[in-house]
């Protein structure tokens, strides 16, 4: 179903969207899901995305009265067993340096936002709104909740 706390996070709320789409490609074989269950009651799952030798990781959750055991990272180990016994050759754990993210990497990559938008005015507002909700985004991630704007 799209009603639990796995599917809540997809896609920002859009869980509904986001289970027909990964429905749509776990008909083509392009859907890894790994769950560690404890007495039959799940306590952590891992969707992961296949294509071209690569896994990129979509959703991860677990239930936290379980933290002190790491169910996510215990999954996650699982599930990088079983690509690299699959064929699998690279692993993306999506974005954030989050330290759960870093210790299973090997470099980390620069993320870079391109944003176009239409000439005129409007595209100007545009710009100028996106700056602006790009600026408050990262000084509430910064912790200052302090934002600079510039025109």
């Amino acid at each position: 179903g799209t009603s639990g706390p796995f599917t809540q996070g997809l896609a920002g709320g859009h869980g509904a969207f986001v289970t027909d789409a990964v429905r749509a490609l776990d008909a083509r074989g392009m859907v890894c899901l790994t769950t560690l269950a404890v007495d039959g009651r799940p306590v952590a799952a891992e969707l992961h995305l296949a294509f071209r030798q690569r896994r990129f990781l979509l959703q991860a959750a677990h239930d936290p009265a379980w933290d002190a055991m790491a169910p996510d990272q215990l999954v996650r180990l699982r599930m990088v067993e079983d690509a690299l016994a699959s064929g699998s050759i690279g692993f993306d754990f999506g974005r954030g340096n989050a330290q759960r993210r870093r210790h299973w990497g090997t470099s980390e990559r620069q993320l870079v936002t391109l944003t176009l938008t239409r000439t005129g005015v409007t595209g100007r507002l545009t710009a100028r709104r996106l700056r602006a909700v790009r600026s408050l985004d990262q000084a509430v991630r910064a912790g200052t909740g302090t934002a600079e704007v510039s025109a």
